[in-house]
């Protein structure tokens, strides 16, 4: 199961939205016998996701970059 992102709009923001669609997912996947999950996020998207009950890993990604910010390496 792969969910690409919970997006709301900034006026609706504080609201709950998002905890709410993140709260339907887990009883859904609970529910289908899913009991484990893994999300990547940053900023606010991190602390929804905590208020949901993730909790931070030690091990995780890192974004990476060798040479000057903005400028790709690959074409």
């Amino acid at each position: 199961m792969v969910l690409d992102g919970v997006l709301v709009d900034a006026r609706y923001r504080r609201l709950g939205l998002g905890r709410r669609l993140v709260t339907a997912l887990v009883t859904g996947m609970r529910e289908a016998g899913i009991d484990d999950a893994a999300a990547i996020a940053e900023g606010s998207g991190t602390d929804l996701l905590r208020a949901c009950g993730f909790e931070i890993e030690a091990r995780r990604p890192a974004a990476l970059r060798l040479g000057h910010r903005g400028k790709r390496c690959f074409s």
